[in-house]
């Protein structure tokens, strides 16, 4: 069955509570419910917001908002729980960047999400900033994310400049740095006092230093 992106209106509230509350636990907290329904009640002209049709079922929504930082923000993206995986959420995500490129097309392109949701977006090519343990609630990290089209217009930070002291210099991370770096973080006594005192495991130090990777603004300190 087709899918149709649709406009919201006030009338549509209770469908976006409804994909909502479908999320919450894993995806969303409760708290949160708040907080999402004052942003739906806010919505105006220049902060455009839409839900996925699918027949007569409302099955998605997200929308995207110009931020005070000069990027653009993708807004409360969700598809209802019981549809996942069936190519919904790709179509809602392609849907928002091409409106945004023909907007915005020199802007970056902000959002965060949580650890569930952050490896789907990579495959649009947005990369990960930064990941704050629990930043949402228990068990639900929070993602900042950036991705930028070919036209967008950023001062490229230069990988190559190193930082000599008299004692250490700083060298900028790569790639091959991985290994290195987690025989030395797989103690976990190093993170025993740590809020992410699970990093000692090799896939969520990963993470952690794909995070830095992507950033393009990790320095090694020798």
């Amino acid at each position: 069955m087709s899918l149709t992106l649709v406009p919201y209106t006030p009338e549509l509230l209770e469908e976006c509570l409804y994909l909502f509350m479908s999320n919450t636990g894993k995806y969303f907290s409760e708290v949160e419910k708040d907080e999402y329904q004052g942003f739906l009640e806010s919505l105006n002209d220049e902060k455009p917001y839409f839900l996925v049709k699918q027949g007569t079922r409302y099955v998605a929504a997200g929308g995207y908002a110009l931020s005070r930082d000069d990027t653009v923000r993708m807004t409360w993206g969700m598809v209802n729980n019981d549809l996942h995986t069936q190519g919904i959420g790709t179509f809602l995500t392609q849907e928002r960047l091409n409106k945004i490129q023909a907007h915005f097309p020199d802007k970056l392109v902000g959002m965060d999400t949580s650890q569930h949701t952050y490896k789907f977006y990579k495959k649009f090519g947005f990369k990960m900033l930064s990941r704050e343990l629990n930043g949402y609630d228990d068990g639900i990290d929070k993602i900042e994310m950036i991705w930028q089209s070919e036209n967008t217009n950023t001062i490229t930070f230069e990988t190559d400049v190193q930082l000599t002291g008299d004692t250490i210099y700083l060298t900028p991370m790569k790639e091959d740095d991985f290994e290195p770096l987690f025989e030395v973080a797989s103690d976990p006594d190093i993170w025993s006092l740590h809020p992410a005192s699970d990093r000692y495991k090799k896939e969520v130090f990963k993470d952690y230093f794909e995070s830095g990777l992507q950033g393009n603004m990790c320095y090694l300190i020798k």
